[in-house]
């Protein structure tokens, strides 16, 4: 009572939504450390071996996180699928959002960047390591239930 007192609906509302974002952020990284987790032992034989080349890296990394998708990270977010664009060099992450219509603006969007780059900022793994050295633009793509979509951004391998 105290709190809604103090900083009012709205305030505890942004609050909420902010923290949810941060967890379903967690969520997301702590499935690809968990797809990364699984594939450290192959990754780790082909790079002994010498053989391991782009293409079978990421043919690895997709194929065993989409055999754990889709997950659910929050009430409102999946994690559908995960993809490689090799023309552009660009592991996507394909996100449903249910509880969203209509389109993000720019600066939503920005601030879902901004959260990303920070979590990945202190995400150390062999999959991240691996992706940088290939200089690898992560996309995270959203769209709605209904499949309309609701925007996307890229990092670029400088920034994570």
């Amino acid at each position: 009572m105290r709190l809604y007192a103090r900083y009012g609906a709205g305030c505890i509302g942004r609050k909420i939504r902010r923290s949810a974002g941060v967890v379903a952020m967690l969520a997301v990284l702590t499935a690809v450390g968990a797809c990364s987790g699984r594939q450290q032992q192959t990754v780790k034989v082909e790079a002994e071996a010498g053989s391991q080349s782009r293409a079978s890296f990421y043919r690895v990394s997709v194929d065993s996180c989409n055999a754990l998708l889709p997950a659910r990270l929050d009430s409102f977010t999946i994690l559908t699928a995960v993809g490689y664009i090799e023309t552009s060099n660009t592991f996507v992450y394909h996100y449903v959002l249910s509880n969203r219509g209509t389109p993000f603006d720019a600066s939503e969007l920005n601030s879902r960047k901004q959260r990303a780059i920070f979590t990945l900022s202190r995400l150390d793994d062999a999959t991240m390591r691996q992706m940088r050295h290939y200089g690898t633009t992560l996309r995270y793509q959203y769209s709605s239930e209904t499949g309309a979509s609701l925007g996307y951004f890229d990092i670029s391998p400088q920034e994570y």
